[in-house]
């Protein structure tokens, strides 16, 4: 069967006018959107050998499973339900040219009088986007800052020392060593630039007036923005500033300063979304650049935590799972140590002792080296198989392979994919909508992270917790696991991962781990203040401060900048939003 072709790669200019003078100068942008978001037709029908079809009823008594494959590299798979009127399964979009992975999502298929099965699936529209701005420092010479809001592919510096070369031609270079990152040529008829870019040869840009609205991107706002009430729409009731008890002044300022935060300053702050419920109820809804409530976010490895979330899920509706279950009940586990099975208490906490830190690329386990490798399709297979460095429970090494080994247990216990347990679960009881999973090449859901959601759901996941395991009313998590998988199961130190303190610095944040989720403490006023979070590269964020009965959930583009949004936790959870709730 055929369905719509990925298009090619294509270019989206930016209609402006020309440069104030003839040279570099100014701001440009361009874009490559390889997904476009076209929705997709999904048909399926049988037929004989003589090429008549078989009758809807005859066909979901022969076959339980449907399983499509496209070819543009999309797939569709899934099971008949409600009596054969509808097939509920998934559909997988392929990756793209530009560093997208596999994503699959939800679509359903009903039936035809045809005797058939149609549906719609409605890809993720990506796009890949970079800015760059031009213009002359105090150093009295040309500096480039440059912006990737989706991936943040900046080189080693993102600002650039701008030389010419030629007339038409340029080099951008890191300003301490003058190590050229790549070169510019200037099209002066048309006035565009095209360049390298990561892993474009040649990137186009067009050169953007300052005032267009999509200039607001880069330089911000530039206007005062007015506090809004959150949309009503959806699950959670919503509620006011002044009834949560924050400072409306002291909120006010923390939005205009996002909003109007530039991408030409050395370590711009990056927030692309802020949403805070207290109580139960939402009071602030803020998005920025360009991104809007519908629009689903790469979460990063804020995706781990729903590894823990599914256990404590399962064990809710009586399966025997819990932080003692050994994983070899579920895939064998070749090189394990006789005198300590591995658990899952193990690959929660990062203790599996697996030849893995995604801190170190000559691990056997990193999370690059284990997507690049080609033997191992299903990777819980690969990861089950690595040799291991330490005893389990011996050493803390923050592991993608490790956490995303749960789902060998989830599936195991159930007979279900993990596809199917994030959407029963979790997504449908909680209202989730356009939620996008990171896939593994063999087409289940990876645990490691990369899953795009709203900032809406991302942050239901911290208040599921912080009302232990119940939404609406219904218990769907185990009160003892929430308690459990928020209580401090291991410390994060040079001493337990075994690094000096030079190493332990460059990848680690410290606090400590439960089952999944990360613990740290936030000090305001002299006071300290327990938090647990889910947390993701670039920051993909949702915190819970059970002692104020609050939520924060947050995206952001500064992706390979802990320096940068590891703060956030303390300088916009902390020095704003409580210490806002502590004037009153």
């Amino acid at each position: 069967m055929k369905l719509q072709m990925l298009s090619a790669l294509s270019l989206i200019t930016v209609s402006a006018c020309a440069p104030t003078n003839s040279g570099i100068e100014g701001l440009w942008l361009g874009t490559l959107q390889p997904d476009d978001g076209t929705a997709v037709e999904i048909h399926y029908a049988r037929e004989d050998r003589k090429g008549e079809r078989f009758s809807a009823s005859e066909i979901a008594a022969a076959v339980d499973q449907v399983s499509i494959k496209f070819d543009n590299g999309a797939s569709f798979a899934g099971s008949f339900s409600d009596r054969d009127q509808q097939i509920d399964g998934f559909y997988i979009q392929p990756a793209n040219s530009v560093g997208g992975q596999r994503l699959a999502h939800a679509a359903r298929l009903v039936a035809t009088p045809e005797n058939g099965w149609t549906g719609i699936a409605t890809p993720l529209d990506r796009a890949f986007n970079l800015f760059m701005n031009v213009e002359e420092r105090a150093e009295e010479h040309l500096v480039a800052a440059l912006l990737n809001p989706e991936r943040n592919i900046t080189g080693p510096s993102r600002m650039y020392k701008v030389t010419k070369k030629a007339p038409d031609r340029y080099s951008l270079s890191t300003p301490n060593d003058d190590v050229e990152f790549s070169s510019v040529e200037l099209n002066a008829s048309d006035k565009s630039l095209t360049m390298g870019f990561g892993p474009i040869e040649k990137f186009a840009l067009q050169f953007i007036d300052p005032a267009a609205d999509l200039a607001k991107d880069f330089f911000g706002e530039g206007e005062e923005r007015q506090l809004e009430a959150p949309s009503s729409n959806g699950a959670w009731p919503v509620g006011s500033l002044d009834e949560a008890g924050f400072d409306r002044d002291a909120i006010h300022s923390l939005i205009n300063s996002i909003a109007n935060e530039s991408g030409a300053e050395e370590q711009p702050q990056l927030v692309h979304s802020l949403l805070v419920a207290r109580g139960g109820k939402l009071v602030v809804e803020e998005y920025f650049r360009s991104e809007t409530s519908d629009k689903p976010h790469d979460i990063r490895s804020a995706g781990k935590t729903f590894a823990s979330i599914l256990v404590g899920a399962l064990m809710q509706e009586g399966h025997d799972l819990g932080a003692d279950t050994p994983i070899n009940r579920f895939i064998e586990v070749p090189n394990e140590p006789d005198a300590q099975p591995l658990t899952l208490s193990h690959l929660l906490t990062h203790q599996s002792g697996f030849d893995c830190y995604d801190g170190n690329r000559q691990t056997a386990g990193h999370e690059d080296v284990m997507w690049q490798q080609g033997e191992f399709p299903n990777l819980w297979e690969y990861t089950a198989a690595l040799d291991f460095a330490a005893t389990p429970g011996e050493r803390y090494a923050y592991c993608s392979g490790g956490m995303n080994l749960i789902g060998a247990a989830l599936a195991g216990s159930t007979g279900e994919s993990v596809l199917s347990l994030l959407q029963t679960r979790l997504f449908e009881p909680l209202g989730f909508q356009n939620a996008y999973w990171n896939v593994m090449p063999n087409g289940e859901a990876y645990l490691g992270g990369g899953a795009y959601l709203r900032t809406r759901d991302l942050a239901k996941i911290g208040q599921l917790y912080l009302n232990q395991g119940k939404w609406a009313g219904k218990q769907l998590i185990d009160k003892d696991w929430v308690a459990a998988s928020t209580a401090k199961q291991v410390a994060i130190t040079p001493e337990t991962t075994g690094l000096d303190e030079t190493g332990f610095s460059n990848f680690y944040f410290g606090g400590e781990d439960g089952y999944g989720w990360h613990r740290h403490q936030i000090s305001v006023g002299g006071e300290t203040y327990q938090s647990y979070e889910a947390s993701g590269n670039g920051g993909q964020i949702v915190v819970v401060v059970p002692e104020f009965d609050l939520v924060v959930a947050m995206t952001g583009g500064n992706y390979g900048q802990g320096y940068i949004w590891g703060k956030w936790r303390q300088n916009i959870v902390g020095d704003v939003l409580i210490a806002s709730l502590r004037r009153q």
